[in-house]
C-alpha cells in the first residue's frame, strides 16, 4: 500500500508539473489521464486502509469517509479552479494541485504504517471481524473489479470531467472559466 502510494504521489505531482508546463492540448490531455490514474490508485489505497479497519458494526460509517471527502473534493475543487483560472489563467491550478498531492501524501504516509492490511506489520487499526473477508477467487474477483471501476472513474472525473470539458468550453465556446 505504501509503494503504491509512493507512486501514485509521485505520478500526481509529475501530471501536475506536465500539465503547468504543457505545450500543446496533447501533453494537457496526457497530464490529465495521469492525474486521474494517480487519483485512482490513490483511491483504491484509501478505500482499502478504511476497510482495513472497519469492522462489520461500523464499516458504513467508516467507508462513508471517503465518500464524504470525495464528494466535498469534486464539489469545491471546480469553483477553487475557476477563481484561480479567472485570476492567475489555468495553469496554476496544476501547482495547486501539485501542493495538494504532496499534503495528502503527508498525512497518508503517517497513517499506512499505522494500519494493519492483514499481512503482517502489526499495525494498530484493524478489523477484527474475520466474517467479512473474501477468500480465493472470489476475493479476486472483487479486487479487480473494484479497482478497475475506480481507476476508470477517475480517470473519467479528474482526466475528463472536470478538466478537460471545462477548457474546452472556456475556449471553444467562449465561455468564461467560472
Amino acid at each position: 500500500h505504501r509503494r503504491l502510494a509512493v507512486i501514485a504521489i509521485v505520478l500526481l505531482v509529475a501530471s501536475s508539473l506536465v500539465g503547468w508546463f504543457a505545450p500543446t492540448v496533447e501533453w494537457l490531455i496526457a497530464s490529465r489521464i495521469g492525474s486521474g490514474a494517480a487519483v485512482g490508485i490513490l483511491a483504491m489505497v484509501g478505500i482499502s486502509a478504511l476497510a482495513a479497519t472497519a469492522s462489520s458494526a461500523n464499516r458504513g460509517r467508516v467507508m462513508s469517509l471517503f465518500h464524504l471527502a470525495n464528494n466535498t473534493g469534486i464539489a469545491a475543487w471546480p469553483l477553487v479552479g475557476g477563481v484561480v483560472g479567472e485570476a492567475v489563467g489555468w495553469r496554476p491550478t496544476f501547482l495547486i494541485t501539485a501542493a495538494f498531492a504532496v499534503l495528502a501524501g503527508t498525512i497518508l504516509f503517517a497513517l499506512l504504517p499505522r494500519i494493519d492490511f492483514g499481512h503482517g506489520g502489526g499495525g494498530r487499526l484493524q478489523a477484527t471481524d474475520e466474517n467479512r473477508v473474501l477468500h480465493g477467487r472470489a476475493r479476486t474477483t472483487a479486487i479487480v473489479a473494484t479497482n478497475v471501476g475506480i481507476a476508470a472513474n477517475m480517470i473519467h472525473r479528474h482526466g475528463i470531467r472536470n478538466t478537460i470539458l471545462p477548457l474546452y468550453a472556456a475556449t471553444a465556446l467562449g465561455l468564461g472559466g467560472l
